[in-house]
C-alpha cells in the first residue's frame, strides 16, 4: 500500500544541528523523499534522479546527485549504487512504524525484499534500535524473527556506534560500492562517489577523527577545525565535536573552493568576533557555506564609502539625474556668456 503523507518532526528544525547544517537543495530532498508515495515503510526507496529532478523548476540531475551526495555524507540517508536503493535510514522510527503493527507487518515484508546487503545490514541495526521495552509486544516478535534472516552478525550494533542525524545511531557497513557514473541511464554525465554506506566516525572524545577512506588528516584541516571549535568554547557555548564531516568541509575548501588556509582562519577570527555570526557559524560546514556571504560583508565593512560595482535603478536614475542637471547648468552658462558679449 502506498504511503498517502510523510511525517517530519519538528526537532529537525529546533534541535537538530545537523539537519540545520546541511544545505538547501539537501534539506529539500530529504523533506521531499519523506513525502514520496513509493517509500516503502522500512524506509527503501528507488533511486530515480531523474523523475527527482522534474518535482522542482530549474532542478537539474546533477543538482539532485549532490543533494544525495551530501546526505549520504551526513547519513540521513544511505545509498547502494549497485542495487540504485536508497534508504531513509531512521525512517521506521521516526515515522512511528513499530508502534503499528500492522504497518510493521507491511515493513517487514518490505524488508525481506532487500538485496543489498549492507542496507539489510543497515536495517537490521534500526531493528535493534527499535526492539525495546516500549515496543508493542508483536513487534517484538516480528523483530526476533526477521533479525536472523538479514545477515550474519548484522543484528549486533556496534560497541562503540556514531551518534549520526535526527536520533539515530548505525553500526559498521562495509564500504565496498565503487564510484558510478550516471551518465546513459540518467540522461547527464554525473560522476558521483558512493559515500555509503559509511564507517561511523570515532566516539565523541577523538578531537580529529581520521576519514573513512583510513588517508591521514593534513595538519592545515586539523588546524582549521580546532581554529574554529576553541573561538566557538571562547565565546561561552559547549565546544563541538569535529566530525567526519567538519574535516571534509575545510579539506573541501581548501581542495574545491580554492580557499587558501590562511583566509579561512581570518574567517574564522571574523565570524566569531561578529555579533551575528557567532550565533550562527557553529560548525565547519556551516563557515563553508556562509564563506561567500561572510567575505562580501566584510569587504563593506573595510570600504563602507566604496560604491557597489553593481549599479541599482535608483542609482541609474540619479545620476540620469545629475547629468541633465550638470548639462542644464552648462548650457545656461553658455547663454548668459553669449548674451554678456552681445551686450558689449
Amino acid at each position: 500500500m502506498a504511503r498517502s503523507h510523510g511525517r517530519v518532526s519538528t526537532r529537525l528544525w529546533t534541535r537538530d544541528e545537523d539537519f540545520r547544517a546541511l544545505s538547501l537543495p539537501a534539506q529539500w530532498l530529504y523533506l521531499f523523499l519523506l513525502a514520496q508515495p513509493d517509500l516503502s515503510h522500512a524506509g527503501l526507496i528507488p533511486m530515480r534522479l531523474r523523475r527527482w529532478a522534474g518535482a522542482a523548476a530549474g532542478l537539474t540531475v546533477s543538482d539532485v546527485a549532490a543533494a544525495v551526495e551530501e546526505l549520504s555524507q551526513a547519513r540521513f540517508v544511505l545509498v547502494d549504487h549497485d542495487t540504485e536503493d536508497l534508504l531513509v535510514r531512521t525512517l521506521m522510527r521516526n515515522d512511528g512504524v513499530a508502534r503499528q503493527p500492522n504497518v510493521f507487518k507491511a515493513a517487514v515484508e518490505q524488508i525481506r525484499e532487500i538485496t543489498s546487503p549492507a542496507l539489510r545490514a543497515a536495517i537490521a541495526t534500526e531493528l535493534v534500535r527499535i526492539d525495546n521495552e516500549d515496543t508493542h509486544p508483536e513487534v517484538r516478535a516480528l523483530i526476533t524473527d526477521l533479525l536472523p534472516t538479514l545477515g550474519e552478525g548484522s543484528a549486533t550494533p556496534s560497541g562503540n556506534p556514531s551518534a549520526p542525524p535526527s536520533g539515530g545511531v548505525a553500526a559498521p557497513l562495509p564500504s565496498t560500492i565503487p564510484v558510478q557514473t550516471c551518465g546513459d541511464k540518467y540522461g547527464e554525465q554525473v560522476t558521483t562517489a558512493s559515500p555509503s554506506p559509511h564507517v561511523p566516525s570515532p566516539p565523541a572524545a577523538t578531537r580529529a577523527p581520521a576519514r573513512d577512506d583510513a588517508r591521514p588528516v593534513p595538519d592545515e584541516i586539523t588546524k582549521i577545525c580546532e581554529h574554529l571549535a576553541d573561538r566557538i568554547a571562547a565565546n561561552g557555548s559547549k565546544r563541538p565535536t569535529i566530525t567526519k564531516r567538519w574535516l571534509d568541509a575545510a579539506s573541501r575548501m581548501i581542495e574545491v573552493d580554492g580557499r587558501l588556509p590562511a583566509d579561512i582562519h581570518a574567517a574564522i577570527e571574523w565570524s566569531q568576533d561578529h555579533e551575528f555570526w557567532r550565533a550562527n557559524i557553529l560548525s565547519m560546514p556551516k563557515l563553508r557555506q556562509k564563506y561567500d556571504q561572510m567575505r562580501l560583508q566584510a569587504e563593506r565593512g573595510r570600504n563602507p564609502g566604496q560604491p557597489s560595482s553593481r549599479s541599482t535603478t535608483d542609482e541609474r536614475v540619479r545620476q540620469a539625474h545629475e547629468a541633465g542637471r550638470s548639462l542644464a547648468a552648462k548650457i545656461a552658462t553658455q547663454h548668459n556668456q553669449q548674451t554678456r558679449g552681445e551686450l558689449t
